[in-house]
């Protein structure tokens, strides 16, 4: 992570990875969140990484709707805060299944956020080596965009 005009923010569910991801950065490039809710508070474009559908349901219904109480939905990420605002992007890297991608949208649209699939594939290794994973029979792999359209971007 490089510097750039405005700080990056990370989360990790784990807060000791979130700590060393900003500890890693180029100084002032980034700073750790230590509830997800700080994310949905302060960033109108909000990427995920996570490891499996469970995680994805969990961050993503923690980001999108009320509450989750005590602990969070998200395992221990705070007690509770507001959701996204309306007019954000939700970009999910995740690769997870299809409807797990499907559940999210229609969470992002009832909450006026747009939902970007956009999935990561590939191995470790490959990406360690930069070398890119296409799909088979696909020159690209397209992203999908769902939910309601807020008005132009300025």
């Amino acid at each position: 992570m490089h510097a750039c005009a405005q700080p990056l923010l990370v989360y990790n569910r784990s807060a000791d990875k979130a700590a060393s991801l900003a500890a890693a950065a180029a100084p002032g490039a980034a700073e750790a969140a230590p509830r997800l809710f700080d994310l949905a508070a302060s960033c109108q474009i909000i990427h995920l990484m996570l490891s499996d559908d469970a995680a994805c349901d969990a961050v993503v219904s923690e980001l999108l709707c009320a509450s989750a109480g005590a602990g969070g939905a998200a395992g221990g990420s705070g007690a509770g805060g507001q959701p996204m605002a309306a007019g954000g992007v939700l970009v999910n890297h995740s690769t997870v299944h299809p409807d797990c991608s499907r559940r999210a949208a229609v969470l992002a649209a009832a909450a006026g956020v747009e939902y970007l699939a956009c999935p990561v594939f590939g191995r470790c290794a490959r990406a360690a080596a930069r070398r890119r994973q296409a799909p088979p029979r696909r020159k690209a792999w397209p992203c999908a965009l769902a939910g309601a359209r807020q008005g132009p971007r300025e």
